[in-house]
């Protein structure tokens, strides 16, 4: 564990350094409650032994601060006083303490009680980590292991926003749809079908060169990638870069429409900079059209459109 030891007693410091590394955790040393809690703040330890009385705050001060500072990541506290009246354990409790420790402190109580809480830590790590993956497991598609609808809306919104801020910033978004198929489902059958997804989400994934785009999964056999600062020019280089992997694939498609007999998609790709008027369903709506466009030329193929600052569409074709 990480422990944050705070007192302002060099003697104390000293022993409770000495008996904590030698259980093998890491300490970090505070000699005033401003520092304590400073440290608190930055590093997040895994538990804190904190003297009650000290210059400036005492430790029931900076407890409270602490328990303010991280409402939500309960870190237990230990309090290191001489004084163990009932009164003053139940004052060091309401004040956000966990446990007590009587000064001089005793080796013995001191790596019983660190024990504890290092169960009450571990517990609390696992927990963190079954989180993240619920939360990792529900913004991803199962399928390509890319983002799913609700990882690729929260991404969006917090682009958008961050775009947003700096004013000038172009977002560009591309909607991919895998041409005819339904009759490579009903050709193939539908674990082919699956795997062909899978393929073709590994092979946009692949073609995103920064770490600040996104591909994920929309719906289906559509995929949409969102390309931060970046105006509509570079976002049509990362869809010829999609188109032209796609292609060397040369997944077949008896089944297809389009000529070759191998699977394609069609890319619709459009781009704006926050401004009124457009929002994130406009430019969504923008690249969904462009990608319909791309279809009614005959797939296999890339159109864009551009937003204007009320939310107009402008045509390119590339």
């Amino acid at each position: 564990m990480r422990v944050l030891v705070a007192d302002d007693s060099r003697t104390s410091l000293a022993v409770l350094d000495k008996h904590i590394r030698a259980m093998g955790h890491t300490v970090m040393v505070a000699r005033d409650g401003s520092e304590a809690l400073n440290l608190y703040r930055d590093k997040h330890p895994d538990l804190v032994l904190m003297d009650v009385i000290m210059p400036g705050q005492s430790g029931l001060e900076v407890a409270r601060s602490m328990r303010r500072a991280l409402p939500y990541d309960w870190i237990p506290i230990i309090f290191l006083s001489g004084r163990v009246e009932d009164r003053d354990i139940a004052e060091g409790i309401e004040a956000g303490g966990d446990d007590y420790l009587t000064k001089p402190v005793n080796p013995l109580v001191l790596r019983a009680k660190i024990l504890a809480m290092q169960r009450i830590a571990a517990m609390r790590h696992e927990l963190a980590e079954a989180n993240r993956r619920l939360a990792r497991l529900s913004t991803e598609d199962p399928l390509t292991g890319l983002a799913n609808r609700r990882g690729f809306d929260e991404f969006l919104e917090r682009q958008w926003k961050s775009a947003a801020r700096h004013g000038d910033r172009p977002l560009c978004l591309l909607m991919i749809d895998v041409d005819d198929f339904k009759a490579y489902n009903d050709r193939y059958g539908h674990q082919r079908g699956d795997q062909c997804l899978q393929r073709i989400g590994r092979l946009i994934h692949t073609e995103l060169k920064r770490g600040s785009d996104l591909a994920a999964r929309y719906g289906g056999e559509e995929f949409v990638v969102v390309i931060p600062e970046t105006p509509l020019r570079g976002g049509l280089a990362v869809a010829a870069r999609i188109m032209r992997s796609i292609r060397r694939e040369e997944m077949p498609h008896a089944a297809t429409r389009v000529p070759g007999e191998r699977v394609t998609v069609s890319i619709g790709a459009a781009a704006a900079c926050p401004g009124p008027g457009v929002s994130p369903p406009a430019l969504l709506q923008a690249a969904d059209l462009a990608m319909y466009e791309a279809k009614d030329a005959g797939r296999d193929a890339i159109r864009s459109r551009r937003l204007d600052a009320v939310g107009g569409f402008s045509e390119d074709r590339p």
